[in-house]
């Protein structure tokens, strides 16, 4: 529950957020965790990967991007349940950090953009 919460906080952040940030990978994407679980490491790739486009979208304050990503967000924040299936109590708290971490950062790109 704490994660889809994650999420949708993610989403209003790619939703509502202003733009800014480069072509180089987030901090917490480049420090991904990994799981046993190939269907968590799936969505924490995939995540990742538009989670970075959305901070270069940020840098280059690309509304129409933004908005296309939002879309895409949601549809990979969609799949979270079966990224969430079968894994310990642990490891679902370290995917709930990590996607807390990349929120912040996009919330911090966003702040920074708007400036």
């Amino acid at each position: 529950m704490k994660f889809i919460y994650t999420a949708v906080i993610a989403l209003a952040v790619l939703a509502f957020a202003g733009c800014g940030a480069k072509k180089e990978a987030l901090p917490s994407t480049q420090n991904a965790p990994k799981f046993e679980n190939a269907a968590t490491n799936e969505f924490v790739k995939a995540y990742s990967d538009v989670a970075n486009e959305v901070a270069v979208a940020y840098k280059a304050k690309d509304y129409t991007k933004i908005a296309s990503l939002s879309t895409k967000m949601a549809e990979i924040t969609g799949k979270s349940a079966d990224a969430l299936k079968g894994l310990k109590e642990a490891d679902t708290k370290k995917l709930t950090d990590w996607i807390n971490a990349v929120t912040q950062e996009l919330a911090d790109a966003a702040a920074k953009a708007a400036k």
